[in-house]
């Protein structure tokens, strides 16, 4: 009797050592799923808790605001990078977005975890412009040539920010630490005081 019984023993100890493998083993948890848009380059970020496994995947996914269906971020499946550069799936500078982030960590899958809703035009933040200034005895030239979108025209060439935003840039000249004239690039020219003159050229 002891002997039959012994196999089955054996069966549901086995059962209980893989369910405590499982339960240790928990799905990983990802929080603070947005983006972060410079010069519409449209990065989406998240954030996640540290794997004693260390070998978290993740995968994206996003669609237009008002879709039924999402659509795969191929190149952003099984990334172990905890961002996605999605330019090029969101330049329509006026739509609404969703991104949403899937983690993977030992087979085991978490949630999707929703972005909020993302307009590129109205979020995006402008970096700097280039600045150079030639100076000479009676003027002061000063080129602005504004950054760079990500995105390119057929020919290939790069879209200027100026394309795609309204781009204000104000120009100050200062004499001992007092302004003393100023102007925007719509100003082609900025006369000091005298005897220097202050032109303001705008590069696209």
């Amino acid at each position: 009797m002891f002997c039959s019984t012994l196999p089955h023993f054996y069966d549901f100890f086995f059962f209980l050592i893989c369910l405590a493998d499982v339960k240790n083993i928990s799905s990983p948890v990802l929080r603070e799923v947005k983006f972060h848009s410079v010069d519409y380059r449209n990065i989406l970020h998240w954030k996640t808790q540290s794997h004693p496994d260390g070998n978290q995947k993740y995968f994206v996914q996003y669609k237009i605001y008002g879709e039924k269906h999402w659509t795969t971020a191929r190149h952003c499946q099984g990334i172990t990078q905890l961002y996605c550069d999605l330019s090029q799936q969101t330049s329509d500078p006026w739509e609404r977005y969703y991104a949403r982030v899937q983690a993977e960590v030992s087979g085991h899958q978490s949630s999707w975890v929703l972005s909020p809703r993302f307009n590129p035009h109205w979020e995006t933040s402008v970096s700097p412009p280039t600045m150079r200034l030639n100076v000479t005895e009676r003027a002061i030239v000063v080129r602005l040539k504004p950054p760079k979108s990500p995105y390119r025209r057929r020919r290939g060439s790069w879209i200027s920010m100026k394309k795609l935003q309204k781009l204000t840039y104000r120009v100050y000249l200062m004499h001992s630490g007092s302004i003393q004239a100023s102007a925007t690039i719509t100003v082609p020219r900025l006369t000091h005081r005298s005897p220097t003159v202050c032109s303001v050229t705008f590069l696209v």
